[in-house]
């Protein structure tokens, strides 16, 4: 199967970052979307100058030389908690750029090979949109309760609150109908690394 991209997905807990450490392991290559937004959060002059213009000018600061300072991210957080306007003005800001580096990133890349992303939001981030097929990495909901509130620290109400905000995106996949879906289980019990190259091996890959 051709395909140039394929996006890791799966709700909190699922164990997804495992998978995509196993693919980087296989030596291919994986784009984090979650680490790469903060990245871009904190550098992206076309992210702040929109926020700046298009959210609040009280939401990035302005050196003395001129330039672009850091993100006022209390200040921004409370103007997105208050309004749906501009929590959806920011998310498009934030997806679109993602996106646009995912297709920078892309294109630096010669190999045949697919290139990995791995994302929590592939459907409200538009991110299915230049997705040639989707791993979805599935748990039971307790396996993934139990591995969130040992990683963050989290309690299992909060943690229940995160995965029932993801409810969305897990029914978006579920109804998904014009990309290929894989699913990987990974409860801890049966083993990944198996089933990752099976499904590479299904797809023409390795």
């Amino acid at each position: 199967m051709d395909c140039k991209y394929i996006c890791i997905t799966g709700g909190i807990g699922s164990g997804k970052s495992v998978v995509s450490k196993i693919i980087q392991a296989l030596g291919l290559q994986v784009y984090d979307c979650d680490s790469k937004a903060k990245h871009l959060m904190n550098n992206s002059i076309v992210i702040k100058s929109r926020i700046y213009n298009e959210i609040s000018h009280e939401a990035v600061e302005i050196k003395s030389n001129g330039q672009w300072g850091k993100i006022k991210r209390g200040v921004l957080s409370e103007i997105v908690f208050n309004s749906k306007e501009y929590l959806k003005k920011l998310n498009e800001i934030t997806h679109g750029t993602v996106r646009e580096d995912i297709i920078c990133w892309g294109s630096s890349h010669q190999s045949n090979l697919p290139l990995f992303i791995e994302t929590a939001i592939p459907f409200s981030s538009g991110i299915d949109k230049i997705s040639d097929i989707i791993w979805a990495v599935e748990a039971p909901l307790e396996v993934r309760i139990n591995r969130t509130i040992k990683r963050d620290g989290s309690d299992r109400n909060k943690v229940l609150s995160r995965i029932q905000s993801q409810s969305d995106e897990i029914n978006c996949l579920n109804n998904c109908t014009s990309i290929p879906i894989y699913s990987i289980y990974n409860d801890g019990e049966i083993a990944v690394l198996p089933q990752i190259l099976n499904t590479l091996h299904s797809i023409g890959i390795l």
